[in-house]
């Protein structure tokens, strides 16, 4: 009587505390990415406030001697700036409106922020004129990456012409189910 085991029709899938066999498949784990932009963002923002509240380091005079001067408690240190005052870049804004794998404003917001940078414009005599946003049968008919780039467009044209700080204000106030997103 054999005691090998009997062949199977497949190749072997060994279990993990098996030898490798040459042959066998090697065993590979299984990613899967979600929301990779609102991940980054998050990450980043993780980054940036990594090393706020920690002590300087004071420098010594010679190897194993102490510091003469020990750097001041926490609750006499001066307060660090938050991060919400630094002036938006066009980079900032980008990551606004693509988090949570955002395209662009639905029409109706889209319009609406259009609107702002029309007046805008105006204000300004601006060389370049900004094309509308797609509505009606052209909303319906242009794919979600080229409406995200026609957005994008109009992010830059606000950049251009220094008013990013109020468009992401505008994306900061817009509620989720005001956007649209990949895959709607």
């Amino acid at each position: 009587m054999s005691t090998h085991p009997k062949p199977s029709a497949g190749p072997r899938q060994p279990t993990f505390d098996e030898t490798y066999i040459f042959g066998d498949p090697i065993p590979v784990a299984e990613a899967t990415e979600k929301d990779s932009d609102t991940t980054w963002a998050l990450w980043a923002d993780l980054v940036a406030t990594e090393n706020v509240g920690f002590a300087d380091t004071a420098p010594m005079t010679a190897p194993g001697a102490v510091p003469t001067a020990l750097p001041p408690p926490p609750e006499m240190r001066p307060q660090v700036q938050p991060t919400s005052c630094a002036k938006r870049t066009l980079e900032d804004v980008l990551l606004e409106a693509r988090r949570n794998n955002r395209v662009c404003p639905q029409p109706a917001k889209w319009q609406q922020l259009y609107q702002m940078l029309t007046v805008k414009s105006q204000q300004q005599d601006s060389g370049r004129q900004l094309n509308p946003p797609p509505v009606g049968t052209a909303w319906l008919e242009t794919p979600p990456l080229t409406k995200r780039m026609f957005f994008r467009d109009h992010v830059e044209w606000a950049a251009a012409h220094e008013c990013i700080e109020d468009v992401f204000a505008f994306l900061k106030r817009l509620p989720e189910p005001h956007w649209y997103h990949m895959g709607e």
